[in-house]
């Protein structure tokens, strides 16, 4: 239980953790000498426990881990608490270490990544990029360097040559590249429209180079031409990657083709600010001679007139097998398209860029399907109709995405969490290459704003300085914000959604409880073999929450907004509540209804089978009785038929044929039994004569025998007396057999 309180009280102690303060205080305290962000950023990164905050105020970055983040406890007596108060003050250093860097930024930093194996730290703003060099952990907790306050970090700059002093060439973006062995690689986008990957060992000259807009680099390219490219919207403006893909080499006719080695590449999806993707390739192999075409702009259906959107300003692709991507424009509209291969007619073209690299297959070019489209909510109240049109330009926010830790969910800048439910349909159908896609109005995505950081429109610009998930088992699927303001909020991830693998493994554990009933339709959307409870639980489920408000301490709202935000506060809790939750008991009303109707029949049946029963019963004890006096009947009628049967055997005056065998069997005893009684006569006879032969040798001096003579008549005397007795035997047998 204690456990438990701790897992959900650290969320709220994290507002009152020392960092927090040490934020908040340095924001005060130099606010004065830096301007409000008028755009996301993400100065924060999560890996595990270990959280990573930029601190703007003397350009360092601030560590803490977060399982050292627990509720306070003041349970045990006031002077206990007292004593605990102390001693946290004193250790309020040692819960948080600062890194500082060895080299100065003249730069605003727009976002902080740390690496998979958290090594270093990648800090990039418009017009530079750092790699910082994470120290040792050792001691107690696995703390950098022990536990000290202030550390010391080396730090590498990344292409000085091209940033510094060049503010004409500005940074897109930057990611750490996921297919380096020793994640060391960063991937670069710059203004100019140029794909760059660089190596920490040697941060001055790019591992690979490649123009957005074709396989080679023009180095040569007028700024003046990169600058209309860019107003009219042609440079790409941000990058995601894809999944890895191996290249295999082709079959040669009059060569082994298995001594060419094959090459993983990782597709690279490049947003213009138009709004057309373009598709790349990036390799890490020593393989340099190797060139990957470029595809795009790519194909998307079904097409619209706008080209979905002319302000796109950030691209995300999700980690799944057939590549879903989101792309974003800065008035609030999102695309989810599903990555779909043309035909190989309209790859001809495409494959003779790739000449250079014939001895590999060729790699077919996509297009894109767009699955649906969303539009944000900014502003959670909108001005009147006369004042909205002049606003409604003016309120641009480039919403930026990032992945979460589930596959089918991510968020975005303006903290909002989009959920996809469709997604394992979409996976499904082209895994399995089914022919049913059903993407009904229940499978839409699910949007989730968490936290409003401009409620009304005339409220001041406050974006987000960080969002990040933090993925550590122990504390649990979370979202951490960080607000302009330097406040925490920690949300639970899945607060309001939760996705159908879910829903069907709670579904399981109760389909045999619920599966007699189960094969009833209860509503006209309703599937028959779907579980009660998800079906109940799909009712309720709410695709509009009431977000947390963050917005500018300076906001002074009007009567008529603050009127609009708890009319939509209202209208939310009517529509996503109270209308679910009557609909959900109108159904529950409904089976209910049912239920009892099924089970008046039950009853009924129930008590018929009863009746029956009865009936039966009564029925079985009359046939048993009846089947126990036939069976007594019928002894009696058989012994009457026995001693009938014997009295007409005995008066039939011929033998049988059995009599006849009896008659000359006892006569042929009767011939032993007068043999025997002649052999017997005989030994009688010369046992008498012994006798007397025997009582005249004693009587006369009898000659003395020898010890052999006399064992020799011992045996001949027992042999006959056991032909005797068997003689005896015999003949009592033959007397027994004749009477």
């Amino acid at each position: 239980m204690a456990a438990s309180t701790d897992k959900q009280g650290w969320r709220e102690s994290l507002k009152t953790h020392p960092v927090c303060k040490h934020l908040k205080t340095s924001f005060k305290n130099k606010n004065i000498h830096r301007s409000q962000p008028t755009e996301a950023k993400n100065v924060i990164s999560i890996h595990g426990s270990d959280m990573f905050i930029w601190d703007f105020s003397d350009s360092s970055i601030l560590h803490c881990n977060l399982r050292n983040v627990c509720p306070d406890s003041d349970s045990d007596g006031s002077r206990l608490a007292e004593l605990r108060l102390a001693e946290k003050n004193k250790n309020d250093a040692k819960q948080y270490q600062k890194l500082v860097l060895s080299d100065c930024f003249g730069f605003d930093v727009e976002a902080i990544v740390v690496n998979r194996c958290c090594s270093h730290i990648l800090a990039w703003g418009l017009h530079g990029i750092r790699i910082i060099e994470l120290p040792r952990r050792w001691g107690a907790g696995a703390v950098f360097e022990g536990g000290k306050e202030n550390i010391s970090c080396r730090t590498t700059i990344i292409g000085e040559r091209n940033f510094h002093g060049n503010h004409s060439v500005t940074v897109r973006q930057a990611k750490w590249h996921p297919g380096s062995q020793t994640h060391s690689h960063v991937a670069v986008l710059t203004s100019d429209n140029v794909f760059s990957i660089f190596d920490i060992s040697d941060p001055n000259n790019a591992v690979n180079t490649v123009l957005v807009d074709s396989a080679e680099v023009s180095l040569n390219a007028s700024p003046s031409k990169s600058f209309v490219s860019s107003a009219l919207g042609e440079n790409a403006v941000a990058f995601d990657f894809g999944a890895s893909i191996t290249l295999k080499p082709k079959p040669r006719p009059f060569g082994n083709s298995t001594l060419i080695p094959t090459v993983e590449v990782w597709p690279v999806y490049c947003v213009r600010g138009n709004g057309d993707v373009m598709l790349l390739y990036s390799q890490l192999s020593n393989y340099s001679t190797l060139r990957l075409p470029v595809y795009g702009p790519l194909s998307m259906y079904p097409p619209a007139e706008d080209n979905y959107g002319v302000d796109a300003c950030y691209i995300l692709c999700l980690d799944t097998p057939t590549p879903i991507l989101a792309i974003s424009t800065c008035d609030g509209r999102l695309h989810h398209c599903v990555q779909m291969e043309d035909s190989e007619e309209s790859n001809e073209d495409q494959s003779v860029s790739s000449q250079a690299s014939s001895l590999y297959k060729t790699i077919p070019q996509p297009f894109l399907y767009v699955i649906e489209s969303v539009e944000l909510e900014l502003c959670l109240s909108s001005a009147s109709s006369s004042e909205q049109n002049g606003m409604e330009e003016f309120f641009m926010c480039p919403v930026q995405l990032q992945n979460g830790e589930y596959h089918d969910r991510y968020t975005f800048s303006n903290v909002t969490s989009m959920a996809l439910p469709w997604l394992s349909t979409v996976q499904q159908y082209f895994l399995d290459e089914t022919d049913n896609l059903d993407l009904s109005e229940e499978k839409e995505c699910v949007v989730e704003h968490l936290v409003c950081t401009k409620p009304v429109q005339s409220c001041p610009t406050s974006p987000v300085l960080g969002v990040d998930v933090v993925s550590d088992p122990v504390l649990g699927p979370t979202l951490i914000i960080l607000s302009s303001d330097y406040d925490f909020t920690a949300l639970p991830i899945g607060l309001h959604y939760q996705s159908n693998t879910s829903l069907q493994s709670s579904g399981k554990n109760n389909t045999s409880s619920s599966s007699s009933s189960s094969s009833y339709s209860f509503s006209s959307h309703r599937s028959q073999t779907q579980p009660f409870s998800q079906f109940i639980a799909q009712i309720l489920q709410r695709k509009t929450s009431n977000p947390l408000i963050r917005s500018n301490r300076q906001t002074d709202p009007s009567q008529q907004e603050c009127f609009q935000l708890l009319s939509r506060a209202t209208q939310i809790l009517r529509e996503e509540y109270i209308e679910k939750q009557d609909h959900a008991r109108e159904e529950i009303d409904s089976r209910v209804a049912i239920l009892k109707d099924l089970k008046e029949h039950q009853l009924q049946d129930i008590k018929k089978l009863k009746d029956t029963s009865k009936m039966l019963r009564e029925h079985t004890r009359n046939v048993a009785d009846r089947l126990n006096t036939c069976s007594e009947n019928y002894d009696i009628i058989r012994q009457r038929l026995d001693t009938l049967l014997s009295k007409l055997q005995g008066r039939v005056p011929n033998l049988s044929e059995a009599e006849r065998n009896l008659l000359r069997d006892l006569k042929v005893i009767q011939s032993c039994m007068q043999r025997y009684k002649k052999d017997l006569d005989a030994v009688s006879t010369k046992m008498e004569y012994q006798e007397r032969q025997k009582k005249k040798e004693t009587s006369v001096s009898s000659p003395v025998l020898q010890e052999k003579q006399l064992n020799q008549i011992k045996t001949i005397l027992k042999e006959e007396a056991n032909e005797i007795e068997d003689l005896k035997s015999e003949i009592s047998y033959l007397s027994k057999a004749m009477t």
